[in-house]
Formats: C-alpha cells, sequence, structure tokens
C-alpha cells in the first residue's frame, strides 16, 4: 500500500503502509531501476508481491510496478521506481533526503508524483551516509530553513564546534 504522510514542511509526502517513507532516485531515467547491488543493500527496493493500493493524497493511477533484474516486483510512482532508506528506522523519518551517492541524489516524493527538494544544494553534494548528526524526523523539518548557512537543521557555527569537540 503506498499512502500519504500528514502534511509537514515538506509537504505530504509518500510513505508505506508502515508509514515508512519513500524516495525516488534521481538517476532512475525510466521505471525501471538502476539501483542493484550495494545501492540496494542501502535503498532497499519497495517491492510488492500483490498490487499496489492508494490511500490518503496518493493517485491510484500513478501507481504502478516494474520487475526487477532479481524478478522481484517493485512499485513504481508516476515513473517512478520507490525505494526505502536503510537509516529510517521509524515511520516519519527522511534521512536519505538529499543524499548523493549511487551516481545520483535520492529525494523524498510527493502525491503528484514529483521530488520534492527541502534541503540547500550544498547540504544536497552530502555524499551517502555522512549526513551531519541531528533529528531527521518529518516533524523536526517544520521551521528548518533551506539557507545555505543551516546545514541539517544547525547553523555553520555551531556545525563547526561539534566537529572540533
Amino acid at each position: 500500500m503506498t499512502s500519504t504522510a500528514p502534511s509537514t514542511a515538506l509537504g505530504q509526502t509518500l510513505v508505506d503502509g508502515n508509514g515508512k517513507t519513500l524516495y525516488l532516485f534521481e538517476a532512475n531515467t525510466s521505471s525501471q531501476s538502476t539501483c542493484t547491488g550495494d545501492c540496494a543493500q542501502m535503498w532497499p527496493p519497495f517491492t510488492t508481491s500483490a498490487p499496489p493500493t492508494a490511500t490518503g493524497a496518493a493517485v491510484a493511477s500513478l501507481l504502478s510496478t516494474t520487475v526487477r533484474d532479481d524478478g522481484t516486483t517493485q512499485v513504481t510512482y508516476h515513473g517512478h521506481p520507490l525505494y526505502h532508506y536503510v537509516s529510517d528506522a521509524n515511520p516519519g523519518e527522511i534521512n536519505g533526503e538529499g543524499l548523493n551517492c549511487f551516481g545520483g541524489v535520492w529525494d523524498v516524493v510527493s502525491p503528484a508524483g514529483d521530488k520534492i527538494e527541502s534541503v540547500a544544494d550544498e547540504a544536497r553534494s552530502s555524499p551517502c551516509g555522512k549526513r551531519l548528526a541531528g533529528p531527521t524526523s518529518a516533524a523536526h523539518h517544520i521551521g528548518r530553513t533551506t539557507d545555505a548557512r543551516w546545514i541539517g537543521g544547525y547553523s555553520r557555527k555551531s556545525v563547526s564546534r561539534r566537529l572540533r569537540e
């Protein structure tokens, strides 16, 4: 099942039936996934054994599936294969938002099927798994600025101080 999370500073985002955030991979240029091997270990594909369903603001006509190279069926939304991020342990977490790894940037998905970019360009260039520590639930992002002087909800000054400690 594909649904939408309650509205946040990011707007509504797609989530699975357990409330876990779903991502798209900007490097995918079609509905066929290019994320395999180590990539699929860090970004597990959102797979299904039944036709996907939509609830909330998710649009059923935008849901489809594609068969992966390993034979599993991956859910797509508006032509984008969908993924989880291994470091999102709890519903509503968006630890993978804006990470740049495995050849592209990862973004949360809107109910319209578009990527949602919420992090300043400088922070978006963070390599995979190198995100600065800090709260990352969708609720934490309310009121967060995307000004380049702020990274992950912390000012550059406080980040520099943290890195020296």
